[in-house]
């Protein structure tokens, strides 16, 4: 991985730096495909599904309060979503138009210098000679580097969302627990009501 991503020889220390950048990146990426395969992650995408799947039998403020949480979470969602495209967009339509400006230069030696790509990177073949492949393999690992950054992320918001959701209804619960218990007539129902609720803490918490 760091040999493919360090550019070799003698280079400028922007082009060392870039090549740095995309190390820790996919040092990240490799971070977060780790914590996705782990148990206990999987295991908290179920819960949040099968919540999702009961939550029209709750009563309706607390439906209320999920479906709130639910629409922020669409609406942020969406808002990282077009960012990251428009970074990825924005790198491509880039390197376009340093190459456009670089082949139509009046100076030759401006011409025959190395042309523009996404990524500074040591590659197996002449660059020069097959420009548009590598171009085009650029292209891909931007694609697919900006699909998975993007949906893991849009996934750790969302289960962070979904815990700030879960502490908010816990709380309206909370505020109703006098008026439940007032409709049990023994402490031992009384008591239940409350250990279910911290049963419940102990479980967003966990």
């Amino acid at each position: 991985m760091c040999i493919g991503c360090f550019p070799l020889g003698k280079v400028s220390i922007g082009v060392t730096m870039e090549g740095l950048e995309i190390i820790i990146l996919l040092s990240i990426i490799a971070i977060k495909m780790y914590i996705c395969q782990r148990k206990g992650f999987i295991e908290i995408i179920d819960y949040i599904l099968n919540y999702e799947k009961n939550i029209n039998e709750l009563d309706t403020e607390i439906c209320d309060l999920y479906k709130s949480y639910a629409l922020y979470t669409k609406k942020m969602c969406i808002s990282l979503l077009s960012i990251s495209s428009m970074c990825g967009i924005n790198m491509t339509i880039s390197t376009l138009i340093l190459y456009a400006q670089q082949m139509h230069s009046k100076d030759e030696l401006v011409r025959e210098k190395d042309k523009p790509l996404p990524y500074a990177m040591w590659r197996p073949v002449n660059e020069k000679d097959h420009y548009f492949i590598c171009f085009c393999l650029d292209i891909i690992s931007i694609t697919f580097g900006c699909s998975f950054n993007t949906v893991t992320q849009l996934i750790f918001f969302s289960i962070l969302t979904f815990v700030a959701g879960q502490l908010e209804i816990l709380q309206a619960q909370f505020r109703r627990y006098g008026s439940l218990c007032a409709q049990r007539d023994t402490f031992e129902k009384k008591f239940e009501i409350l250990k279910k609720l911290i049963v419940e803490h102990q479980q967003i918490i966990a």
